[in-house]
């Protein structure tokens, strides 16, 4: 087992917030390490022997070749398999065979899955599995990039607030949206016709998202009168 860098914060002993309260309750789940750890876990990464902050894009990048590899000879086991009869058809295909275990076992060594800590590891040799690993993959250059974030986060936490620090920088400008405004009511009102009356009671607040130059983007079609409105 690898020791996890990215430890709790201990947000009453930072520096205080400069956020909204609405912001502070958005931006609090967002350092919260131990939401990530969990998602990490129940991907089937075993977070033990490979801990979120021990994550390496050169390792990731590593596996996600691998996987390549591996579907390039799914590709041709797959072609090999539709005549067997084919002269030295039964040897090729042994030798696919052979180099997609070999591929998968340098794919979970480097990426350690705790599902198969006492069992035997299957080979990656279907499209199913090898698109589950290719997402799980892309998943795993996600929580690279926010845990060093977050590790930015750590290093500076006696002199900045983790949420200030990591909302800066995500590079985004993050609002409440006024209660009393138009836009407001409109998505309220989508909430109300699309969904239950819980969920329509459950929202607190509801935030807008932009990233930094997107407004400056969009002014060229400023005049189209054709516009959607997307929410999550």
């Amino acid at each position: 087992a690898q020791e996890e860098m990215l430890t709790a914060f201990d947000l009453e002993k930072c520096p205080k917030s400069d956020l909204s309260d609405e912001l502070q309750s958005v931006m609090g789940q967002v350092v919260n390490t131990a939401l990530y750890v969990k998602s990490m876990s129940l991907s089937g990464i075993d977070t033990d022997l490979l801990p979120m902050g021990k994550l390496a894009h050169e390792t990731i990048t590593k596996a996600e070749g691998f996987l390549k590899q591996i579907s390039a000879f799914i590709k041709e086991k797959t072609e090999i398999a539709e005549d067997l009869t084919k002269a030295g058809a039964i040897e090729k295909l042994w030798g696919v065979e052979n180099k997609i275990y070999e591929l998968s076992s340098r794919f979970y060594e480097i990426i350690p899955h705790k599902n198969f800590v006492n069992t035997p590891i299957p080979p990656i040799d279907n499209e199913r599995e090898l698109e589950t690993k290719l997402s799980m993959i892309k998943n795993l250059g996600d929580f690279e990039l926010v845990s060093r974030m977050l590790l930015g986060a750590h290093n500076k936490k006696k002199e900045v607030n983790p949420m200030d620090y990591v909302l800066s920088a995500l590079n985004v400008k993050l609002e409440a949206l006024d209660k009393e405004s138009e836009e407001f009511r409109t998505l309220m009102e989508y909430i109300k016709n699309t969904s239950n009356e819980t969920i329509e009671k459950s929202i607190k607040n509801i935030f807008v998202l932009q990233r930094r130059g997107e407004a400056e983007n969009f002014q060229k079609w400023k005049k189209l009168a054709n516009k959607k409105l997307l929410f999550h």
